[in-house]
């Protein structure tokens, strides 16, 4: 399918007409009609990547590539079921719920012009990365990694 035809089945399947979904962009601060929505539908015309965001905001189109590209390599979901899928989002709210690996709760510590060496423990492996800082100040983000 091309964009156009891409955008068409997904307004269809959400119930809109194109004026409903020209007055829709209006709210991004995107004024086009009815006719111009037609264009793209019908290939004649692209909308811009602005105009095709919102749209896709507005479809509710969240995974972009796969809709308007196809399958996406890099995509983790690619070889889950919806059941598979389902648990990996149950599992990400276990992680968000323990408060553990908020990117917000990670310690910065200042390492400003000298030599150090860190030593990270993980899978059991320890890891040294010596570090040399110059005359600007390096922040070291470290998180726990295994629960």
């Amino acid at each position: 399918m091309n964009i156009g035809q891409v955008i068409a089945q997904n307004r269809k399947s959400k119930g809109l007409s194109q004026i409903d979904v020209a007055k829709e962009l209006g709210r991004f601060d995107i004024h086009v009609g009815n006719a111009a929505i037609s264009a793209w539908e019908k290939g004649i015309n692209m909308p811009t990547a602005e105009q095709l965001l919102a749209l896709c905001q507005i479809l509710e189109i969240n995974d972009i590539y796969t809709e308007f590209i196809g399958e996406n390599p890099h995509d983790p979901f690619r070889n889950l079921n919806d059941d598979g899928i389902i648990k990996v989002y149950d599992y990400i709210d276990l992680l968000e719920a323990s408060g553990k690996y908020d990117k917000r709760s990670s310690e910065i510590i200042p390492m400003e012009g000298r030599l150090a060496s860190v030593t990270f423990t993980f899978l059991k492996f320890d890891i040294f990365v010596f570090l040399h800082v110059f005359d600007i100040c390096f922040c070291l983000l470290y998180h726990h990694f295994i629960p």
